[in-house]
Formats: C-alpha cells, structure tokens, sequence
C-alpha cells in the first residue's frame, strides 16, 4: 500500500497522497535532499551487503545527483572494505586510489562506470559477513621511537590487535602520516609480504589519505596494520634461503650502499642493461650478486628501480600463456602482474621514504622478477615486436579486444615511434578495462591496477616496455574461472596428500 519493497531490490518512489473532497491530490516535490541522502546512504549499505549491483549502482547515481562528490564514494569504498575486510586490506584500496584518477574524466552520473568496479569487488570480497571486531586505542606514550619500537616488535611478534591498538592509539594523539606510515613501512622492509601487495596497498593507503585528508586514517590505515601483521613472510619460505642468506651477509652495508646509490650515486653510471639481463637471465646468486655490484658502484637508485621495472616488463611480454590454463599449476597472469606493480609501489616508497632498509625491498623485487623465468616462453616462441599500421587508438584498441596479441604489440610499438599522444593511448586503455574486458572482481583490479602502474613506469623511464607488458596482458587469453583447478587440486590433496604446485614458489 506505501510501495515498500517486500521483495528484491529497492522500493519504487512514493508520494504523499490525501483525499480533498472527493478529489485526490499528490504532492510531488522533490524529497528533502539532506533525507534523500540518507535514505540512500541506508540502501546503498543494504545493497552491499547483499551484493545487489544493480541496486548498488543506481544508489550512487541518485548520490551524486543529490550533490554527494564522486570522490565521496570512493572513500565509503575504502571505509566499507576496512570495516569488513576479516584479514585487513584487500584490493579495494590500491583499486579506489586508482579510480580516483578516472574521476575528471567521468563527470556526474557517468563516475558510476569506473565506482561501480570498485564497488562491486569491495562487496564481492564482503558479502553477508560482520564488521571485523576492532581492538580499543592504546596510549603510545610521548616518546614516539619508544612507540615505534613497540609497534614493530608487535608485527615481529604477529600480535594483529596489539599493533592496530597502537596505531590507534597514535592517531588519536594526533601523530600525524610522518611517524605513522613510518611505521608501516619500516614492517615492510623487515618481510616480503603476501607477494608484495603490502607494499602496494601502503602506498596506495597513502594516496587515498592524501586526497581525504589524514583525519580519515582509521579505520582505513589500521585494516592495513591488521593485514601486514596477517601477511604470509614469504622470505621465510624454503625457497628464499639464498635471498635470506644474501641480505643477512649485507646488513652490515646496506647504510654504505644507501649512500652510494643515493648521496654519491653515479650520473654516469652505465650498467643499466647489464644489469637487466641478470634479473632477467641469470641464475638466482647472478642476480643477487649483480644488484649487490651495482649498487656499491654508486649506480642511482631510481635507474637500479628502472632496470627491475623492465625486467618485470620482460618477464610479461615473455610468459607462457599456457601456463594461465594449466589446471595443475598455480602460476597465472597475475603473478606476472605483481612483479611490475610491486616494483611501481617500490619506486613510490622511494620517493616518500628513502632510507638504507629500503633497499631490503629493492632485493625482494629483484628475487621475484629472477626466479619467474621458470614462466618463460622457450627463446624461440617469443613474440618478436614489429612496428606494423595501427589504425588508430580505434585500431588498437579493437585488436586488444579480439585478442591479436602478435599483431597489437606492433601496433603500440609504432604509435610510440611515430611520436603519437601518450597521453591518449593511456586514457584509451583505462577507458578499455572498466568496460569489463575481464570478469573476476580480482582480475579487473589487477587490469587496473597494471594500466595505472605501466604508465607511470613509461613517464618514470621513458621506456615502452611496461607499456607493451601492459598490452600483451590485455591482449592475451587469461583463465578466470577455476572451480575446475580447485576440483583437481583437491582430488589430489585428498587421496594423494599432493599440495598444489607453483612454478615460481
């Protein structure tokens, strides 16, 4: 009788109606706007929480036109994914701050294209579940090394409530991103963690901050404290016993090797290909040891950042494709993507917080872009890159769709030969991956994730290769769906006790 849904999504607009005199008579003025947004504010959580895209994104679209900020909604995305997320951080944060970036571009209702990806993968992560229980704020006292200490000694002692207590702690006292993400980002030099996305989402954590303002850090920031403290070591792992013993002989250095590659680095320094092919090509002690030589030889290290950067490009323009299919293994297009947006967030830790322990993260990089040769085509089933006609952004982007891998890396090739607009290719191939060219909620936040990351690592170096890595992902078939892996993994877990198998470990 009041039109009230009862069933399914939201309820239909309903009018206040009164009976004059025989005469029926509606009243249509528009709701209240500050009531509108909060009754959408209540459907868009109730659309959340039951995965209700449809519902989700017109709830959005009636928020802007009620004159909520798209930006807004980025950060209720952030919020959402920190209260819900069960082990801290997911996706949601390094994808929000890159969606940030599509805003300008996606005036009034149209953001809803770029937030309704954002959105549907935080809901995805979090249907029907509780808000993660949250430890109290606990006073770090006034000496805030002591505080650091202590904090670090809690992630060293996987104590998750304690170290997130602390933080809150910190942030009610008003320590502000210096002291704070400090913090974080001295945990993550200690440990190569969950494949390097700690180190992506701090710094994406830090760019959502920055644009909402540091008053916002909990519950965001605290959800990361709860997922670094959660995160997998993987350096501990038996396959990085040559990468632990190499950085325990340098502990030592590393301060002298910091100065050389930053105070007294090298303008000169010449050993740039040299040292990609190491990563790229060398056994795992080669790599380690050539990183190691030109650092003491003062090579700069935004330039040693270049050369992982392209080795990682490397490693994705080399995969083989097949591996993504194989039922039997692991290893997908994502692990390739990791290496290159590792490396990126890498580059960004150094720019906000150079310091001698860094470079600890510098090894880890290089370990991974190394030890994903094992992903390679055979040398001679490489794709070989030649410049042929694009026809345009139209062109390139039709042959990334039909999946003409061969045919579109030449394509972009030329486009960067012939001095075409950087610019517009890059906006054409982040138009391209929210306009779903992949499914998952996981693979499009790696889709967007790469656009962003290949990008900016082409404007860092000038080089084309993450921008040709990027295409060659977007171009290739990738295997979303795994319900038949799982299947055969765990027929073989079960009756055979085999554990399921990585190539690159």
């Amino acid at each position: 009788r009041d039109g009230a849904c009862v069933m399914g999504e939201e309820a239909v607009r309903s009018f206040p109606v009164r009976v004059q005199d025989g005469v029926i008579e509606l009243d249509l003025q528009p709701p209240d706007p500050a009531k509108e947004r909060a009754r959408l504010w209540a459907s868009l959580d109730q659309g959340m929480s039951e995965l209700r895209m449809g519902r989700v994104i017109r709830d959005v679209i009636r928020l802007i036109q009620t004159g909520v900020s798209p930006s807004r909604l980025v950060l209720y995305a952030a919020q959402w994914d920190a209260f819900y997320g069960q082990y801290g951080t997911t996706h949601a944060t390094p994808v929000g701050a890159d969606v940030l970036r599509y805003l300008p571009r996606y005036p009034g209702a149209k953001a809803a294209i770029p937030l309704a990806q954002l959105l549907e993968m935080v809901a995805s992560s979090h249907v029907r579940i509780q808000r993660r229980q949250r430890p109290a704020s606990v006073d770090p006292g006034d000496d805030q090394d002591l505080a650091r200490d202590c904090f670090l000694a809690h992630v060293e002692a996987e104590h998750a409530s304690e170290a997130e207590a602390l933080v809150r702690g910190a942030l009610a006292k008003g320590w502000g991103p210096a002291v704070v993400l400090e913090w974080l980002q001295a945990a993550l030099c200690v440990h190569f963690l969950n494949g390097g996305h700690a180190q992506i989402y701090l710094i994406k954590t830090e760019e959502l901050l920055g644009e909402f303002g540091w008053e916002h850090a909990d519950p965001i920031l605290c959800s990361l404290v709860f997922s670094i403290v959660n995160g997998t070591r993987q350096e501990l792992l038996p396959k990085w016993s040559g990468t632990r013993d190499h950085l325990a002989g340098l502990a030592s250095s590393l301060p002298e090797l910091y100065r050389r590659c930053t105070e007294d680095a090298d303008p000169d320094w010449a050993g740039e290909s040299a040292l990609v092919h190491a990563i790229v090509d060398g056994r795992r002690a080669e790599a380690m040891a050539a990183l190691t030589t030109a650092l003491g030889a003062g090579a700069p290290i935004q330039r040693v950042i270049d050369s992982i950067v392209l080795g990682a490009s490397e490693r994705i323009l080399r995969f083989d494709v097949a591996i993504d299919g194989d039922i039997e293994v692991q290893d997908s297009w994502l692990t390739l993507t990791h290496m290159l947006t590792y490396a990126n967030a890498i580059r960004s830790a150094w720019c906000r917080r150079p310091s001698a322990e860094l470079l600890r993260t510098v090894f880890f990089a290089a370990r991974v872009v190394n030890n994903g040769r094992v992903l390679d085509l055979p040398e001679a089933k490489r794709v070989a890159i030649v410049a042929q006609p694009h026809g345009g952004l139209a062109g390139i982007v039709d042959a990334i769709i039909a999946k003409r891998s061969g045919a579109v890396l030449g394509q972009v090739s030329a486009w960067f030969s012939e001095g075409q607009d950087t610019d517009a290719l890059r906006v054409a191939l982040e138009d391209l991956v929210v306009r779903d060219p992949v499914v998952r909620s996981i693979v499009v936040a790696h889709a967007i994730k790469l656009t962003i990351a290949a990008f900016d690592e082409h404007s860092a170096s000038g080089d084309i290769r993450p921008v040709l890595a990027l295409v060659r992902f977007l171009a290739s078939p990738i295997t979303e769906r795994g319900v038949h892996r799982l299947a055969t993994e765990a027929i073989a877990f079960v009756t055979d006790g085999k554990v399921p198998r990585t190539l690159t470990g």
